[in-house]
């Protein structure tokens, strides 16, 4: 974008695809002034965004629904920011206004007494981090972009190892364990990625099997835990489609089911929400509440999204330290 600004270019139609994924609200403001000044300079800009600040900014609005996949593929409302957010029809428009938001939660869960604890971390940009995350609640992890945050998720994730100090689970030194047992433990992690790293050639329950049949487990077992895990996720009616066929929110829902495969005790999200609608935001963290509760899991939310931080998490921490609970 600098560089088509500094050419100098009008008369151009630039057209962009949720470029606000996985930038922080600083940067997201940058990235939305940037815009503006191509606009200004006599071009045409058009942008596929869920992001309410860039949608607030626009000039005209189309609003595409009334669904998703299947559901969707018509134009629903278009107009100023404030026609659509007036139209009853459109989905954006009421949570625009106000009338439909992810809600906040009445009461917070208490902190746990069990830590998974890092001393002394440093690899790329981590300077000597420590942080304390308590075990069996929702914590999230924010801040402005290069910070260190994917850094501090792949130690957490145990797929790479800090250049000095430790981390600590139930006294376990996770980072010094040998090769053999690093695996095992590796296992008791659940990885959810931004874009859901579906493979296209299979279909939703062949994706969640994978971790499965890697480790060799027999056919009918893996069966029986995809069709439990598919009913979890509420994508039962979706087992044969193929990523293609699902929405954006029903792709990070088998995301989230493949990341249960092997029956984890702590899931890792890497900006699992970035890229959705609002629908699909609330209902991706209602997701991931409810199998915190019923599965005793602990959930390390890696996200930009303000509403996420604020809305649905409860504890936060900004890369180096962590907060008093939100």
């Amino acid at each position: 974008l600098a560089s088509q600004i500094g050419s100098g270019l009008t008369g151009v139609m630039y057209v962009l695809d949720e470029p606000s994924i996985g930038l922080h609200q600083r940067d997201n403001d940058r990235l939305l002034e940037t815009l503006r000044r191509l606009r200004d300079m006599g071009n045409t800009v058009i942008v596929v965004e869920h992001d309410e600040d860039a949608i607030r900014m626009a000039d005209y609005v189309v609003d595409m629904g009334p669904g998703a996949g299947e559901h969707g593929g018509q134009v629903v409302a278009q107009g100023t920011p404030s026609e659509v957010e007036n139209h009853p029809d459109s989905a954006t428009g009421h949570f625009l206004s106000g009338k439909r938001k992810i809600a906040v939660p009445k009461k917070r869960r208490e902190k746990t007494e069990k830590e998974l604890v890092i001393k002394g971390a440093r690899g790329n940009n981590l300077k000597d981090v420590e942080l304390h995350l308590p075990v069996g609640l929702m914590t999230c992890v924010t801040g402005v972009s290069g910070s260190g945050k994917s850094t501090l998720s792949k130690c957490l994730s145990l797929l790479e190892h800090p250049s000095s100090g430790e981390l600590i689970l139930d006294d376990t030194v996770l980072n010094k364990l040998s090769a053999e047992t690093l695996r095992q433990q590796r296992q008791k992690i659940g990885l959810i990625f931004q874009s859901s790293a579906l493979l296209k050639r299979r279909t939703a329950a062949e994706n969640i099997a994978l971790p499965l049949e890697f480790l060799g487990v027999v056919d009918h077992q893996i069966k029986d835990r995809v069709a439990y895990l598919l009913e979890n996720v509420k994508l039962s009616d979706r087992a044969n489609h193929y990523p293609a066929q699902l929405s954006g929110g029903q792709q990070q829902r088998v995301g989230i089911a493949r990341a249960l495969a092997l029956q984890p005790s702590i899931v890792i999200a890497d900006e699992a929400t970035s890229g959705l609608d609002p629908d699909s935001t609330q209902s991706i963290l209602k997701l991931l509440t409810e199998l915190r509760d019923e599965l005793g899991l602990s959930v390390i939310l890696i996200t930009h999204e303000m509403d996420v931080v604020r809305q649905k998490i409860g504890r936060a921490s900004c890369r180096e330290r962590v907060s008093s609970p939100v």
